[in-house]
């Protein structure tokens, strides 16, 4: 009985990692690691796109040339293990910046030309996943999305102090410097 708690907890994490894994690739705008947490064969349902989930990577980062920053966040995961499949629920909100001379269309129609602003996206991930072979990853996912709103920018204090480091997309981000010398 031990044994299987132990294995259990330890599918949970794995997976967990892997939802997490879905945000920060999105967030580095990392494509090999985002498209790498999906089967080949997966498949998606999000904000009107219905197909592969490796089409859906596409269509995501394609979408996230017009932010000019994103912060994805999850909580409260639930997974339920059906031994070699799972099924996960995860709440997340999702922050775009959307700089003032993008213009308004597509994922950002309602976007205000001429206003930096921040798009907030709140909802859930619903994953079907499987274990093949020893690696666990998403064979289907439906995204709900509950509900968003628009904000005017307002970063007072943050950047005009010089606080850093500070994130930014790609490679260049701090993350990698700092990760490899930690």
């Amino acid at each position: 009985m031990i044994h299987a708690d132990i294995n259990a907890i330890a599918d949970k994490l794995e997976i967990t990692d892997l939802l997490h894994t879905y945000c920060r690739s999105l967030d580095r705008y990392d494509r090999e690691s985002l498209q790498s947490i999906f089967h080949r064969d997966s498949t998606h349902i999000m904000g009107g796109f219905e197909g592969l989930s490796i089409e859906f990577c596409d269509l995501a980062m394609n979408a996230l040339d017009q932010y000019q920053h994103t912060h994805h966040l999850l909580g409260n995961i639930l997974i339920n293990l059906e031994g070699d499949e799972a099924r996960a629920e995860s709440y997340f909100h999702a922050y775009h910046r959307v700089a003032a001379d993008t213009p308004a269309a597509g994922f950002i129609a309602d976007h205000t030309l001429g206003l930096d602003e921040d798009l907030i996206i709140a909802g859930r991930y619903v994953d079907r996943l499987q274990r093949r072979g020893s690696v666990w990853k998403i064979s289907h996912r439906t995204g709900i999305l509950d509900w968003c709103r628009w904000e005017a920018v307002s970063d007072r204090g943050f950047f005009s102090a010089g606080m850093k480091p500070y994130g930014c997309r790609g490679r260049a981000d701090s993350l990698y410097g700092i990760w490899t010398k930690l």
